[in-house]
């Protein structure tokens, strides 16, 4: 009766282990699949956001772009003004 329990609880025992290695198994399978998918949405948030800093980037160069010549215009046009005022005020002199 011992042999037979004994024959029992070692086949019990080779099961437990050869479940638990296929359980290991799966274990390392669904945890390499589950990196796997966080390195994929990490790599996907860090495009967007690569793509967004471009557009950003961007839009601030053509705000850039368009206060420059709104700055340009001006000190033109302050320049047209004080060689008028300039040449006004050299003809008094002249005359």
């Amino acid at each position: 009766m011992e042999i037979i329990i004994g024959i029992i609880g070692a086949v019990a025992s080779a099961g437990a282990f050869l479940l638990g290695k296929n359980s290991s198994k799966k274990d390392a399978k669904e945890a390499e699949l589950k990196a796997k998918s966080i390195i994929d949405n990490a790599e996907a948030k860090a495009s967007a956001t690569l793509s967004g800093s471009e557009a950003k980037a961007k839009i601030l160069i053509k705000e850039a772009e368009v206060k420059n010549e709104t700055i340009k215009q001006s000190k033109i046009l302050e320049a047209k003004e004080r060689y008028l005022k300039m040449k006004q005020e050299h003809e008094k002199a002249v005359l």
